[in-house]
């Protein structure tokens, strides 16, 4: 085995975690992974993982060279990608990972005009609201929000949505309609499922921050399911802009406390369309975040994005 396919096995046991895995998403035997990874430490003079039968370490050498090998690697999928470029015509699968709710709402709608317009890729569109490692799951580009930082990761931002805390008429006819944050709490709050047994809704105003704990009927972990129970009079939700949008200009929801930037996390509400550093430089990978841009970036409100 060539040094470079030692350097990707190596790479990928420390990413996975095991040889076990490693082997498995390489398509090979496990002993043909230990035996590159032992090839490599023999090559360089030094022991790189330290291997227990539950999970392999990296030791000080080994953290090391995993450091700059990320480099060499990205590298090399760069240049690969470089020549990839001289072909006229993108070719092969494209996975794209998105958000459960975005993805059926936003970006289904419109691939099929990505691929009329490229008519020899395919795409996988993968749906998810859990943590994805982008590197195992091989993924491609991903449609994600919030604090994207890994130094491993290439993040644009595709758009702004802001968060709307909003109730059906039917609901603040009954109810009556918050006019402070503090009144929330009186109030059926339907609130994603999180770690902790009360959740928060954070408001900001003039630099001000208002933290107030909220409680409801129904919880999920599914932004559309919330988006149904407000709809359907159940009590208030705080969901992003890009989902309530059209029932907002609709009349069917009633945004509240529109003075109030809000969130149930963070405040960081940029859409970003995000790869791999060493995806990022493909053509087929190019030319979807170019035509992500152009289609989201043209569109003035989140209203103006809706299938229904």
């Amino acid at each position: 085995m060539d040094t470079i396919a030692c350097m990707q096995l190596f790479a990928r046991s420390v990413q996975l975690g095991s040889f076990s895995a490693a082997a498995r998403q390489a398509g090979i035997a496990p002993a043909s992974v230990f035996r590159a990874v032992n090839a490599l430490e023999d090559s360089i003079g030094a022991k790189l993982l330290n291997r227990t039968s539950r999970r392999l370490s990296l030791t000080e050498a080994g953290a090391l060279y995993y450091e700059r090998l990320q480099s060499i690697l990205s590298a090399m999928d760069d240049l690969k990608a470089d020549i990839g470029q001289l072909q006229a015509t993108p070719k092969g699968t494209l996975r794209v990972l998105s958000r459960v709710a975005f993805g059926n709402k936003h970006l289904a709608p419109v691939l099929p005009e990505f691929l009329l317009r490229h008519g020899s890729l395919r795409v996988e569109l993968i749906l998810s609201d859990h943590p994805t490692d982008l590197v195992a799951e091989k993924i491609d580009v991903a449609i994600l929000w919030g604090d994207v930082t890994s130094p491993s990761l290439v993040r644009r931002k595709l758009v702004s949505s802001p968060r709307t805390v909003c109730a059906s008429p039917r609901y603040l006819d009954k109810y009556g309609r918050p006019q402070r944050p503090a009144d929330v709490a009186a109030h059926n709050c339907l609130t994603f499922r999180s770690d902790v047994p009360r959740p928060a809704w954070r408001f900001i105003k003039d630099g001000e921050l208002t933290e107030i704990a909220v409680s409801g009927s129904l919880r999920s972990d599914g932004s559309e399911v919330l988006r149904e129970g407000a709809l359907r009079h159940l009590g208030i939700v705080l969901l992003p802009t890009w989902m309530v949008g059209p029932d907002l200009a609709a009349g069917r929801l009633v945004p509240l406390l529109a003075d109030y930037q809000a969130s149930a996390f963070g405040f960081d509400d940029d859409v970003c369309i995000v790869t791999h550093k060493a995806r990022h430089r493909s053509l087929k990978v190019q030319l979807f975040i170019e035509f992500c841009l152009q289609h989201f970036r043209a569109r003035t409100n989140w209203a103006s994005l809706t299938n229904d």
